[in-house]
């Protein structure tokens, strides 16, 4: 009997033991596979860091690749539907006129009361680009209950040189006619004369164009600012000041305040107001937390509103600024111009903020690393990246 329990209480004194180194061993992996990984994660950043330029080149490649299979990935997810509006424009030399023909619209927006129809009519001029009009307002006639008009209507601008359309925009906006309350805007489009290609005379410029919210092309004023970037995901912003600002209003000057966000971030920051200047001056910073691999993919946007009180703000423009100019040896310090930019395809994207989207996003970064699909990357010259011409074309076919 005694025998046997000096046997067992040393059996219990070795699977104490052997249970106790055990947990000990479990210990040392945990600590050691931990010691791994965050190796790991510094060696990834470390070669993305150094390879930054290389890994940008790869996420345009993708990008575009995607982008030319299916144009809906890189599209806005919000997009209202104005309608669509064709037109042709030609310049007769021997008449030194710009002719503008308005055909037809179609898939407009209805605008009556019950939601079904409009009757809508076109206003089209030229201005220039930082405002004044050139030669007269047109305007077509009335279609009556319809969403698809046609009108085949042209109009015609003396314009004695060409060279004067330099910097000049063709404006037409669609409008919904009413009889009992004022005319309601379907939507418009400014596109700029240079774009068209006349200059020769010889040809006539035609194509569709979509309608958009209205523009303002009186927006004027810059924005100085400072961008920074700190390892591993501080993005720093610094707004100094604004020059030369929009006045909307004769009475007052404005109460003026900058909106930042980078889209895909939840994160939005305010300036404080500088009231009754259109010369304001900031000198503010904001932080956001983006990574060296979401600085090829993301951008940050101004926005410089005049606030008032009891009173819908006013919008006094935009600035787009793309993070893919930034790394972690250079930055940004400069001036940029405020623009009407509500109707651009980034302000109006909501992709980046969609789930799927970002998992899309995720998905580019993941090819970009390891340069898959393998016929899209090339390496030679050292670090420069070479698309497959040929392949790329073939696959986009078959899919």
């Amino acid at each position: 009997m005694g025998n046997t329990s000096g046997k067992s209480l040393r059996r219990g004194t070795a699977d104490k033991s052997s249970s106790s180194l055990s947990l000990k061993g479990r210990e040392d992996t945990v600590e050691n596979l931990s010691r791994w990984i965050t190796a790991e994660k510094r060696r990834t950043q470390d070669i993305l860091e150094e390879n930054y330029d290389v890994y940008k080149q790869r996420m345009h490649l993708l990008k575009h690749m995607f982008k030319q299979l299916d144009p809906n990935i890189m599209a806005t997810a919000t997009f209202v539907n104005h309608g669509d509006l064709e037109l042709a424009v030609k310049y007769d030399v021997s008449r030194r006129q710009l002719l503008v023909k308005i055909i037809q619209a179609r898939d407009l927006r209805a605008r009556d009361l019950r939601g079904k129809t409009s009757d809508p009519y076109v206003k089209l001029w030229l201005q220039k680009e930082r405002g004044g009009e050139v030669g007269n307002v047109y305007k077509t006639r009335i279609m009556p209950k319809t969403l698809s008009p046609k009108w085949n209507e042209i109009f015609s601008f003396p314009i004695d040189n060409m060279d004067l359309l330099d910097g000049t925009f063709l404006i037409f906006q669609v409008w919904d006619n009413d009889i009992t309350e004022r005319d309601d805007m379907i939507g418009e489009n400014v596109v700029s004369i240079s774009s068209m290609n006349i200059s020769s005379g010889r040809h006539e410029f035609n194509a569709w164009y979509s309608l958009k919210a209205s523009t303002d092309l009186n927006i004027t004023g810059t924005v100085s600012f400072d961008i920074s970037f700190e390892m591993p995901d501080v993005l720093t912003i610094k707004v100094l000041k604004g020059e030369g600002l929009t006045q909307k209003s004769t009475d007052r000057l404005p109460n003026c305040r900058v909106k930042l966000q980078v889209p895909g971030i939840a994160l939005c920051f305010e300036t404080e107001i500088k009231e009754n200047t259109i010369d304001p001056v900031w000198e503010e910073t904001f932080e956001f937390p983006v990574t060296l691999d979401q600085l090829c993919t993301k951008y940050i946007v101004l926005h410089v509103i005049d606030v008032r009180d009891g009173q819908q703000n006013e919008t006094l423009g935009q600035i787009i600024y793309d993070l893919d100019n930034i790394t972690p040896h250079s930055g940004f310090n400069g001036t940029m111009e405020l623009a009407d930019l509500k109707n651009s395809e980034r302000l109006r994207s909501r992709w980046f903020q969609h789930f799927l989207l970002q998992e899309f996003r995720e998905s580019l970064t993941a090819h970009a690393n390891f340069h898959q699909p393998s016929f899209l990357f090339k390496n030679s010259e050292g670090t420069k990246v070479h698309l497959f011409p040929i392949e790329y074309k073939v696959f986009v076919n078959i899919l």
